[in-house]
């Protein structure tokens, strides 16, 4: 057989493979990405790579020590996971000044730092 026929006869061979794979069941339709079942015992492991220089917001300097702020602080609002609009975090709701260069933030009346004291603005 020669190199061309073997190149038709793969691409042949490829195109079907590709075109039974198309047809196919479908595949499960999810909002979440990967599997959501909660492991055994209900234990979170959460790797950040390297370890973080320091776990205090205000001295956090790189993207482990970001990564894990993200992950054990609320701010006042948040970004929406698909369309990244701000949504509410622990503010209920904000009011811009007139050219947005000022806001006034709502707390939420459930709010509480992780103590458990009320979170009360000042």
């Amino acid at each position: 057989m020669t190199a061309r026929k073997t190149a038709r006869l793969l691409t042949l061979v490829l195109s079907f493979a590709l075109l039974l794979v198309a047809c196919g069941p479908p595949v499960q339709k999810s909002d979440f990405f990967g599997k959501v079942e909660p492991p055994p015992g209900q234990t979170l492991r959460y790797i950040t790579g390297s370890e973080p220089e320091s776990l205090d917001p205000q001295m956090s300097s790189g993207q482990p020590e970001a990564r894990i702020d993200v992950a054990l602080y609320e701010g006042l609002v948040e970004y929406h996971p698909k369309t990244m609009e701000p949504i509410p975090g622990v503010a209920e709701s904000w009011e811009p000044n007139g050219n947005a260069t000022e806001f006034v933030f709502f707390l939420r009346k459930n709010a509480r730092f992780s103590n458990g004291d009320p979170l009360a603005s000042q």
